[in-house]
């Protein structure tokens, strides 16, 4: 299994994420199908942005600045 993240559009006109993950189904070595997942991760990763956002800003606190 390999899941990647994909960025798609959502209904509302704007972007999303997803973690899309495809999984062979085998029988002795035959393969029968594939299942497929696709998880809407958008929440996941823009929380994600936000906190690297906030320790990048930080980085700066608590330092002492000239006045």
């Amino acid at each position: 299994m390999r899941a990647e993240r994909i960025a798609y559009q959502l209904a509302n006109g704007t972007d999303g994420w997803a973690s899309v993950a495809a999984i062979p189904v085998l029988d002795g070595g035959s393969a029968l199908g594939s299942v497929i997942t696709f998880e809407d991760v958008t929440r996941m990763a823009n929380l994600s942005a936000e906190i690297a956002t906030l320790k990048a800003g930080d980085a700066n606190h608590g330092k002492r600045t000239r006045r």
